[in-house]
């Protein structure tokens, strides 16, 4: 679960980013229907961390995503 601060920084950050109005150039590429699958990926080896909040900062924008690790 995600602290209160990191909350209150991500819907400050996403109301700037996003606004009233959505991304721009995410609604001129991809209409409401497509669907879009991602991968984050390393050049090396490594610990991650964090993994709560990227999801965190994907279902704050569609609570329908699923993110897999």
């Amino acid at each position: 679960m995600v602290d209160q601060n990191f909350s209150s920084l991500l819907s400050m950050a996403l109301a700037e980013d996003l606004g009233s109005e959505g991304d721009i150039t995410s609604r001129a590429i991809f209409s409401p229907h497509d669907t879009v699958r991602a991968v984050l990926k390393s050049k090396d080896r490594g610990i991650l961390c964090g993994r709560e909040y990227f999801t965190e900062v994907f279902r704050r924008i569609d609570a329908s995503v699923s993110v897999d690790f």
